[in-house]
């Protein structure tokens, strides 16, 4: 019950920094952090004064794209598609620490013109558990005026999903999921041919009911990072690893690996 009270009073602050902050521009990826901040949005200030934008680009997969789409039709929240062009900025090719934050500039720089003409501010679903990892890209989010009200509410991961999962999201429960660049080494220049190499080798994993997991560009190797049980649903399927190995050479894959240690 103290949980549920917390949560309870977690929600209502929430609603309460949204109402001071409306209208909102809200940043929707298709995951459960930027899916509950535009319901929750929508809850406290209505429909009318909350656009959810999906930034299209190479490096987000067709499969989030779809999602997107369909969830924004489902809840009936006002939505609007955004074209992106990071992959066109050299800085952002040659996929350096700083990748990040010149995939959030580019970001703004699509939100921006739709925040300035209807007088809103740029939310994003940053939270707590964000902090622990280097993000440069939340820093320039903030530089230009993004703000994170599930951050500034007191918002972890377990809240975001349990408060999802109250409001029937139907994402309450879905595996994070990072941009497809997020596969490629620092170091390796990020290309469309190689965005799509990885986005196909995921499709296939999704096609054979795979939950949780990555495929991680390495040249010519595909190494699989999974979670326990996606492990255990591979390990001694000489059907299964052979489907997938056949499907990744199609791809251009000619060699795939599997670390079940490095998944995260």
């Amino acid at each position: 019950m103290a949980g549920q009270l917390l949560l309870a009073e977690k929600e209502q602050f929430l609603k309460d920094l949204i109402i001071s902050a409306k209208p909102l521009v809200v940043g929707f990826s298709g995951g459960v952090d930027s899916a509950l901040l535009v319901q929750v949005a929508v809850d406290a200030i209505g429909n009318e004064n909350v656009l959810a934008v999906t930034a299209n680009s190479a490096s987000l997969p067709r499969s989030e794209f779809k999602l997107c789409r369909e969830l924004a039709h489902i809840k009936k929240w006002n939505w609007l598609e955004v074209q992106t062009h990071e992959t066109d900025n050299p800085e952002y090719v040659k996929n350096d620490t700083n990748r990040c934050a010149h995939c959030k500039t580019s970001l703004f720089d699509a939100l921006e013109p739709i925040a300035t003409a209807t007088n809103s501010k740029v939310a994003l679903g940053i939270h707590l558990d964000d902090l622990y990892d280097y993000r440069p890209g939340q820093l320039v989010a903030k530089r230009r005026g993004g703000i994170f009200p599930l951050l500034d509410a007191g918002f972890n991961k377990k809240d975001i999903r349990d408060l999802a999962k109250k409001l029937d999201l139907p994402v309450w429960s879905k595996p994070a999921m990072a941009c497809l660049a997020s596969r490629i080494p620092t170091g390796t220049k990020v290309t469309i041919g190689r965005l799509k190499k990885v986005e196909m080798a995921e499709d296939v994993l999704n096609i054979l009911e795979f939950e949780d997991f990555r495929v991680r560009y390495r040249g010519e190797v595909a190494q699989l990072e999974l979670s326990f049980k996606d492990f255990q649903k591979l390990s001694g399927n000489k059907d299964t690893l052979f489907a997938i190995k056949s499907e990744f050479r199609k791809i251009g894959f000619v060699k795939v690996t599997v670390d079940i240690s490095k998944f995260r």
